[in-house]
């Protein structure tokens, strides 16, 4: 990760010297970084881990929640952060749980939408609706979102 101020490139104090594979923008302009070793929200020129709950630190998807948080999704995990808990996001518990899951998004109606290999879960009042199941096997089969190794590394 780097930024350029004033036409000079530098890499922030605190954030990972690794490679970045997910990054998010909040409403109150922090930005957020995934790793496959963490979590890191970089606000105000200052950055700092954030703890996910128990879930593994695979990060593969930030998405802003729209209330001053942040939703973070791991390997096998969907984690909520809020400006309250400080460096500490909560696990959300759902049926995606341990699954292979790579992407978040809201749809038209501000649903959120879960993905990740041969599953596509959607936001419903009363819990999750598990999309995949209405589809055909051959189609279902290959949900399957680009692999990590193939996209291009920031660094």
């Amino acid at each position: 990760m780097a930024c350029r101020e004033n036409g000079v490139w530098s890499v922030p104090k605190g954030l990972p010297g690794e490679t970045v594979f997910s990054l998010g923008e909040a409403a109150d302009g922090s930005v957020w970084l995934g790793t496959y070793t963490g979590c890191w929200r970089w606000a105000s020129g200052v950055a700092g881990a954030i703890q996910l709950g128990g879930a593994e630190p695979d990060t593969r998807a930030l998405l802003d929640d729209g209330a001053g948080g942040m939703w973070i999704l791991t390997q096998g995990h969907l984690c909520r952060w809020q400006p309250d808990f400080k460096n500490q996001a909560r696990v959300v518990p759902g049926p995606w749980e341990g699954q292979d899951l790579r992407g978040i998004a809201r749809d038209e109606k501000g649903r959120l939408i879960i993905c990740g290999t041969g599953v596509l879960w959607r936001q419903r009042v009363d819990g999750w609706e598990d999309l995949s199941q209405t589809m055909r096997v051959a189609v279902r089969a290959r949900i399957s979102p680009v692999p990590r190794h193939a996209m291009a590394p920031f660094g």
